[in-house]
This record gives C-alpha cells, sequence and structure tokens, in this order.
C-alpha cells in the first residue's frame, strides 16, 4: 500500500470476505462481510482515518460498541429490538489511528426514512417497539439521543430494529455543543443536560416526520436563536390532522406534547408506549 492511501475494510478485516456496499453516512461505509470460520453474515461500520473528523467518527463507533454491549449485558424482552454488537477494532500504525470498524448483526428491513405507505395502526405497531427498546436502554442508564426514522429499520412483518448508537449516552450528561441531527433535536440537546424525556422528544419527532412527512424545526431555549435553531418562543405547532387527515386528532395531541421544549410537559416513554397500545387496540375494533 503506498504512503498516505486510506485503508479500505478488506486491508484490515482478514478473519471476513467482505461483500456488497450497505450504505454510506457520517464518513462511513457500511458492507456485508461474512465470517470465513462458520459462514455467518453480519454487517461491518467502517471509517478510514485521515482527517481530524474521521478521529471522531472512530469515537463514535467506539463509544455505540460500548453502549450496545451495555445494554445486551442486561436480558430483557426489548433485546431483539436493538442491534447486536460482535466486535470492535482501531487499527493504528505508527501509534496513529489509521481505521476502525465495529461489526454487528445484519440486520433486515429499510429504514422507516424510506417508508412505503403505513397505516396509522402500522406506524403505532412500529413506535410501540421502538418505545419498548427504550425502556430497556433507560433502564440501563443511557439515552438513545439521535432518534430518527433513518435509524429505525423495519421488516416486512413490522418488526424493528433500533441501530446507530454513536451518539448514546449516560442519562444525566451534560453537554457543551449539540448532540443529535436537526430536525429531531430536543432543546437540552443544544448545551443542556440529556434525560429520557429527550429520547422522547426526537421519538415525537420522528412521529411527527412520519405522520406529516415534514421535519420538525430544531429548538434553541429561551428567546436566542442560533444556525439551525429557532427560538422557542417562535414555534407553534399545528394539529397533525391539519396536514394529514388520517391521524387521529388525540394522537396528534400526544405527538405535540413529546415535543414540548418543556421536558415536565413530555410524557414518559412508558406512558407513550401504553397509550400507542390503547391507540391501536381501539383502531382494530373501530372505536376511533
Amino acid at each position: 500500500m503506498a504512503k498516505g492511501e486510506k485503508l479500505q475494510l478488506a486491508d484490515v478485516l482478514t478473519d471476513y470476505w467482505v461483500g456488497s456496499q450497505l450504505g454510506t453516512g457520517a464518513r462511513i461505509v457500511i458492507h456485508e462481510v461474512k465470517r470465513k470460520a462458520d459462514g455467518k453474515v453480519f454487517a461491518a461500520k467502517f471509517v478510514s482515518v485521515s482527517t481530524e473528523e474521521d478521529l471522531r467518527v472512530t469515537t463514535h463507533l467506539e463509544n455505540e460498541f460500548k453502549v450496545l454491549t451495555a445494554l445486551h449485558a442486561h436480558k430483557g424482552e426489548a433485546l431483539p429490538i436493538i442491534i447486536r454488537p460482535v466486535a470492535f477494532k482501531k487499527i493504528k500504525q505508527l501509534f496513529k489511528v489509521r481505521a476502525a470498524y465495529i461489526i454487528m448483526e445484519r440486520a433486515a428491513g429499510r429504514s422507516l426514512f424510506d417508508y412505503g405507505e403505513y397505516s396509522i395502526a402500522q406506524v403505532l405497531t412500529i413506535f410501540r417497539q421502538v418505545c419498548l427498546a427504550l425502556e430497556h436502554m433507560h433502564s440501563v442508564g443511557y439515552v438513545h439521543a439521535d432518534l430518527k426514522p433513518q435509524n429505525i429499520l423495519v421488516d416486512g412483518n413490522l418488526k424493528v430494529k433500533l441501530i446507530d448508537f454513536g451518539f448514546a449516552a449516560k442519562i444525566g450528561q451534560k453537554l457543551t455543543a449539540y448532540k443529535g441531527t436537526f430536525g429531531y433535536l430536543a432543546p437540552e440537546q443544544a448545551g443542556g443536560r440529556l434525560s429520557e424525556k429527550t429520547d422522547v422528544y426526537n421519538l415525537g419527532a420522528a412521529l411527527y416526520r412520519v405522520l406529516t412527512g415534514e421535519n420538525m424545526p430544531s429548538i434553541m431555549p429561551g428567546r436566542t436563536e442560533a444556525r439551525g435553531f429557532v427560538a422557542d418562543e417562535k414555534i407553534n405547532i399545528a394539529s397533525l390532522s391539519r396536514i394529514n387527515p388520517d391521524v387521529p386528532e388525540e394522537l396528534s395531541q400526544v405527538v405535540i406534547k413529546c415535543i414540548s421544549p418543556s421536558e415536565h410537559e413530555r410524557p414518559s416513554v412508558t406512558q407513550l408506549k401504553r397509550y400507542l397500545h390503547g391507540l391501536q387496540l381501539r383502531l382494530d375494533y373501530g372505536a376511533v
């Protein structure tokens, strides 16, 4: 390999055959890989390091592996919903990090961002599973902090897999800069302290996007504004039912509570899960 040439996944993953590319994002390339020892198929997220930004991505991968390992160390019914980690490694040359990868289960389905036409009942089924995964995550002491449709995989049987835990953090972590994705950020993600209600906001913003096809603005707490953020005093969220008449008004009101700038006005993830389940049952019986 020539000096300065970027490493490729096949250069460092010698115990696996590297297959087709599954996706890209944030300087990461994702490939399907097959373990030579037993032929089992996994997914590998890989970053080749040549800049400081690449180096920060390796930190996200390492954090993702650490958090997923902690979550899967605690048994619970939500574990099949959370992507399973297999291995993580940094590759160093001359004492410098040149690349990093994380191997995890190969999940079926496609992201909710690429969803087709799901009914309201199907959307409730999907998000109730996400709530179940979050309950488990919170019980172990972590928040996801980057819930969005792109990080929710759904298969043909409406089975969910929650992915991308690079921004996950301990409950109570104080931020010095924003953490997450614009369009889904809770106000406290702009420099506040993360809590379980942060995930509720992100989940509400994801519900808003799926139900309306539109993104929420990212809200800056107080009367200040910043690049990419709108002051919360200027936010006036209209009923989702006005944008999509198929959305029951009571569901619209719950979503609006989830995306309240005030954490105290948001429901808990358990309350949200129970509500989604109850509404789904009433829809099934034609009671809505």
